[in-house]
Formats: C-alpha cells, sequence, structure tokens
C-alpha cells in the first residue's frame, strides 16, 4: 500500500493534469458529499462523508464484487478531493488537496457496470466559510453535455443562533444510475435527511457558482421543485442524462440563505421497451418500505429479506442497493415457484462509530430492463425497535374474545404510514385486515405512560367461529419507536408465530 504522503502527490498531479490520463475513458458515474462537524459548539475539525460511482469494468481499480466489499480495503484511487480556495500558506489562499478519492466499496451492478463506495475522513477548515469538492473530466457519452465535471460542496462553521450549534449537512443515497422507460411519465424522489431537521430544500446546479462543470441543466425537459422531486415526461431522446444537484438545508421556511450546500451527481438512462408502463417490478411485504425507520442496536447484526416480483412472463435480474458501509448482501434466489419473486438477504454489523442514521436504498431490475420505484429507508444504528414481550390469545379462546394484545418491551407510537394488521383462517383466508394508522379503535399507550411492558390493544372485528384455528401477522413498523427517526417493530410474517383456536 502507498503511504499516504504518495498517494496526494499523485492525486494532487492528476488534478493539476486535468485528468489527461482518463480524458477519453468515460468513467465518471457521479456522487454526493455530506459532511458534519466532529464538535457541535465549536471548532473547524469536519468530518466528510463523500460517495462516488464509477464504471466498473473501467480497470481494476474500479472493480468490486462481493469479495472485496467482504475484504473493506480502498479501492478507485481516481484523484483528489480539494478545498477551493483554502488557506495554505499564511501569506496565500489557493486549492488544497484535502485527499484522495479512494473509498470502500458498498455496491456493485453487472447488469448497469457501475462500481458505488463510501468514506469518511476528517479535516480541519481555516475559514468559517468554505467550499470543498471534485473535479474532473470523464463523462459517459451523454445526449446532452458531458466531459468535465465539478462537485462543490458549502462548508458553514459558524455557530448557529437559533441552536447554539454548528451546522450538520443534509444527507441523501442515491443510486449512480436511474432507469426510465421511454414513453412513460416519471418521478423521480430525491431521498434526503436531516439530522438538524431544518428545512430541506432542492436547485439545480448552476454554472455561475462552479457547481456542475459540462452537465449544468443538461437533464433537459425535466423539472425540479424544491421539495427535491423531478418530474420527466421521456418522450424525448432516448440514451444518457447527467443530472447535477444541490441540496440545501435552511433554519427556516422563511430564510433564503442555506446553512449548507451539498452536490448530489448521477446519470439518467432512458431506454426503449414494449411493455406498458405499470409492468415494472414491485417489492413484497415484508419487505420494509420507502421511509421506514429500522432499529440497528450496537453491537448487533441486522439481517432480512428483500422481495421483489417481475410482472407476469418476466423475473427479477437484480437487485441494486445503495448501503453504508459493511453491508453484505447474497446472491439472487427465487423466492416462490412461480419464478416471478426473488430475493436478496441483506446483512449488516455495524460498528460502534457508525452511530447515528444512515439511509439505505434498493431497486429490483426485471429481464426486460424495467425497474421498481426505488425504497429508501433509514437505519438507526444505536437504537433498539420495540421488541414483543408477550402476545395474547396463544391457546384456545371463547367466541366471546373482543381483542387481540401484544406487549413491547419499550415505549411507542402509532405509525404515521398504512401498516396492516390481519387475522387468517388456517386455510389462508383473510377474516380481518385492520390499518392500525387510522383505525382509532386500536389503542396506543398514553404519551405519560411509563408503564413496562407498554401494550398496544386491537379490536376483534370479525364474528369468531367456533372450532376454527386463526393466524396472526402483521407488518412491520405496528409499534414505532420514539428515539430519532422513530425504529419500527420487525414483521410478525411467519404463520406460526401467532396462533389461536376457538373453543365451542
Amino acid at each position: 500500500m502507498k503511504p499516504e504522503w504518495l498517494l496526494q502527490f499523485y492525486g494532487a498531479l492528476t488534478i493539476f493534469s486535468s485528468f489527461t490520463h482518463y480524458a477519453d475513458c468515460s468513467h465518471f458515474r457521479g456522487g454526493i458529499f455530506m459532511w458534519k462537524p466532529t464538535n457541535t459548539g465549536t471548532g473547524s475539525q469536519v468530518s466528510i462523508t463523500f460517495r462516488m460511482a464509477w464504471r466498473r469494468s473501467y480497470s481494476s481499480a474500479t472493480y468490486c464484487d462481493q469479495s472485496t466489499i467482504n475484504q473493506g480495503g480502498l479501492i478507485a484511487y481516481m484523484g483528489s478531493i480539494s478545498c477551493f480556495g483554502c488557506q495554505h500558506y499564511i501569506w496565500s489562499s489557493t486549492d488544497v488537496t484535502m485527499t484522495n478519492t479512494s473509498f470502500v466499496c458498498t455496491d456493485y451492478s453487472i447488469q448497469e457496470d457501475w462500481t458505488q463506495g463510501e468514506r469518511t475522513f476528517l479535516y480541519n477548515f481555516g475559514n468559517s466559510i468554505t467550499y470543498f469538492g471534485f473535479t474532473g473530466n470523464a463523462w459517459i457519452s451523454l445526449v446532452y453535455g458531458g466531459g468535465n465535471w465539478e462537485m462543490r460542496t458549502k462548508v458553514n462553521l459558524s455557530v448557529r443562533a437559533d441552536t447554539g450549534l454548528i451546522n450538520t449537512s443534509p444527507t441523501s443515497a442515491m443510486p449512480a444510475i436511474v432507469r426510465l422507460q421511454h414513453g412513460c411519465d416519471h418521478n423521480i424522489t430525491i431521498p434526503v435527511f436531516d439530522k438538524d431537521n431544518d428545512v430541506i430544500k432542492c436547485r439545480w446546479a448552476k454554472s455561475e457558482y462552479n457547481e456542475c462543470g459540462g452537465v449544468c441543466s443538461t437533464f433537459k425537459h425535466a423539472s425540479l421543485n424544491e421539495n427535491c422531486e423531478i418530474r420527466y415526461s421521456a418522450i424525448y431522446q432516448i440514451g444518457w442524462y447527467a443530472v447535477a444537484i444541490q441540496i440545501e438545508d435552511f433554519a427556516s421556511e422563511n430564510s433564503t440563505t442555506s446553512l449548507s450546500s451539498i452536490p448530489l451527481q448521477f446519470l439518467v438512462n432512458v431506454f426503449q421497451s414494449s411493455k406498458k408502463c405499470k409492468n415494472r417490478p414491485v417489492f413484497l411485504l415484508p419487505t420494509r418500505q420507502d421511509g421506514a425507520c429500522v432499529g440497528v442496536p450496537y453491537p448487533s447484526t441486522w439481517s432480512e429479506k428483500i422481495i421483489a416480483k417481475a410482472s407476469q412472463n418476466e423475473s427479477i435480474s437484480e437487485i441494486n442497493t445503495v448501503s453504508p458501509t459493511g453491508f453484505k448482501k447474497s446472491n439472487l434466489s427465487r423466492y416462490d415457484n412461480s419464478g416471478e419473486e426473488w430475493y436478496v438477504n441483506v446483512t449488516w454489523t455495524p460498528k460502534a462509530n457508525q452511530a447515528g442514521e444512515h439511509p439505505f436504498c434498493y431497486t429490483a431490475s426485471d429481464t426486460d430492463g424495467l425497474v421498481s420505484e426505488r425504497i429508501c429507508i433509514e437505519l438507526l444504528v444505536g437504537v433498539a425497535p420495540p421488541e414483543i414481550v408477550s402476545l395474547s390469545p396463544t391457546h384456545d379462546v371463547y367466541p366471546t374474545l373482543n381483542s387481540f394484545t401484544i406487549y413491547y418491551d419499550t415505549m411507542f407510537v402509532r405509525p404515521t404510514r398504512t401498516t396492516y394488521f390481519y387475522v387468517y383462517t388456517r386455510n389462508n383466508t383473510l377474516v380481518s385486515k385492520i390499518d392500525v394508522s387510522q383505525d382509532w379503535r386500536v389503542t396506543y399507550p398514553a404519551a405519560s405512560d411509563s408503564s413496562f411492558p407498554w401494550k398496544l390493544e386491537i379490536p376483534v372485528n370479525f364474528r369468531l367461529q367456533e372450532k376454527e384455528f386463526y393466524y396472526i401477522k402483521m407488518d412491520p413498523g405496528v409499534a414505532k419507536g420514539t428515539s430519532g427517526c422513530g425504529a419500527e417493530s420487525a414483521a410478525l410474517w411467519n404463520t406460526r408465530d401467532w396462533t389461536f383456536r376457538v373453543r365451542e
């Protein structure tokens, strides 16, 4: 392994040569920068996390597979990250090399030919408001624009008047490539998160701010609103488009000066297909749904299946993820006998320094090239989700039973997203389906309740049949924790987990 000073030297040399070695290779696939202060009260040291993507087949430097991920070493040394106009010497202000771009690979796609990874490093800034980022020249051949790239991040280390703390930038997690079927209307939602609960707004990157190089406003005919949603009617030319966005946080809705500004850049591929627009894959429960918050107590390992279903006569060809470092993903496997349902198992054992919230996103592609909606959830490291202590009933009951009771080991609240409680007969007939987020007959603990364990009571809203056997299933998130993003209870999905019989 090269020493750090040598990597820094090569990185600076690469920047100053304008990436002439790579200029004709079209290997850049976009990325994002995010930051937070190491001391929120004072100081100039910042923890910077960047995520970048490159063409997987470009060279051995950008190649990644599951073995690469398992080894956890640094790959993709492709240049340097620079502080723009930073104080280098006492008497001068210039661009300063901060570190190289090598990262730990977290995800890859064989079909779409990309490698993506992440790394965090510490840096001490000399000014309270500073800009840093990454420049170079090797976009893929695009319908509009291309060539050089610029990614510019704004850091403001001033103590905030409203919180008395230094700001933390927003975060996001986007795949390197978003595939859009030609002839269809599309909404691309940028998943955004903010630790300070600030107002987050998105805008197109601007050339006058040196934010986007050769891809400023090149996703023509697309519209972006402040809520970070892109709308695009794919009736124009097929091919590759680059998207360059700035994600910014504001202290209030009326504020006009951003606290920070982070770049997000990715590719859009508009492709031709004879399939109907609505025939794309979908994710099946108990796969976590968009917006879910999953608690991962430390130390522990989180493991769940991501299950996707293809349209008729197709099968799932790939499930792509955008993951924190350390994730492991199994090979794609058949979930049912039809050949339409497939899954991967994801496993993560976070480290102590990964405490907090981490976005995790996934999409599924089928054999016709159609892509599902993107699901993004938050993994809350260091917080346990509500766990079931006991269930009632679990044995024989009388037909006069009027409620089901679940006891959890920690305080919880009602979910805000549609979440179902199901009751089936032994021949798999659904006899009751209650949305616990909307049905106010479902009783949740009062905010002042401090008793252990905490009780959830669900009414029996159907006629119990004597001598009948029943089983119960629950979506993830029937109980929602009260810390952070609100860690959700796990699904109860096995038909043998909660059963009972009605007496004569």
